[in-house]
């Protein structure tokens, strides 16, 4: 699924940038360009962050 139609970035792109790099909608604007146009990705990529940030806490207690 396309989070961010304006970068053609999607929803596995940002998990898997999350996966491999500090998980932060900064480092996502600078490496794949997400929330530079429009902003209407914002939302779900916070939502993306969010998750990712709940699964390691998770694993790490």
């Amino acid at each position: 699924m396309y989070v961010c139609v304006c970068s053609s970035v999607t929803e596995r792109q940002i998990k898997e940038n999350l996966n491999t790099k500090h998980g932060s909608l900064d480092n996502l604007r600078k490496e794949l360009g997400v929330g530079q146009e429009c902003g209407c990705c914002i939302s779900i990529t916070m939502e993306l962050i969010e998750q990712k940030q709940v699964e390691s806490s998770k694993s790490l207690g």
